[in-house]
């Protein structure tokens, strides 16, 4: 293989939930397809790298294989965010680098944690150390969207997600988690 070329599509992705699948608000941003070429700068040796990985795990057939070829799925899906994200000549929102600002970063980890929380514009501000003007500003810039209407995206993805636990808990009960 001379020059590799990964390719992601939103299903793929999307396999482990059983019931409807409800895009996690950073996964929504994707496209359907991530096309890494294989000649880009520094993709060519890590792709070639797992997927040479990847191909020996799967012929051995040793005891784990199944658990270690699902590990180098991840680090190829990871991999290929990384790349996507930060990829200069793109027009979607910057989210590497939304996720490495100290305040949004750290707002969108806390979204993430706690979306069931009575969260205001005002209190993820002060979370970020912000004026609510800057904070609702530049979170958009890079996020792609406002601060709440990301936040109402992080509650249903977590409802809908309870809403497939097949029946583990009340309604009541997932209602208070989201």
């Amino acid at each position: 293989m001379t020059s590799p070329q990964a390719y992601w599509s939103r299903d793929r992705r999307a396999g482990t939930h059983r019931c409807h699948r409800v895009a996690n608000p950073l996964l929504a941003m994707l496209p359907n397809v991530i096309n890494l070429p294989g000649r880009r700068q520094g993709v060519d040796a890590w792709v070639r790298s797992v997927l040479d990985f990847l191909k020996r795990e799967s012929a051995a057939g040793l005891p784990g294989a199944e658990v270690i070829i699902t590990r180098l799925a991840d680090i190829l899906f990871i991999g290929a965010l990384r790349a996507y994200f930060t990829s200069p000549d793109s027009d979607k929102p910057n989210l590497s680098e939304a996720l490495r600002h100290p305040g949004i970063g750290s707002v969108l980890a806390l979204l993430h944690r706690h979306p069931e929380s009575d969260w205001s514009l005002e209190a993820l501000s002060q979370h970020a150390r912000m004026s609510r003007t800057a904070f609702a500003t530049r979170f958009a810039e890079l996020v792609g969207e406002p601060p709440m209407r990301y936040l109402t995206r992080c509650r249903v993805n977590k409802a809908a997600k309870l809403l497939c636990d097949g029946g583990r808990h009340s309604t009541g009960r997932r209602a208070r988690w989201v």
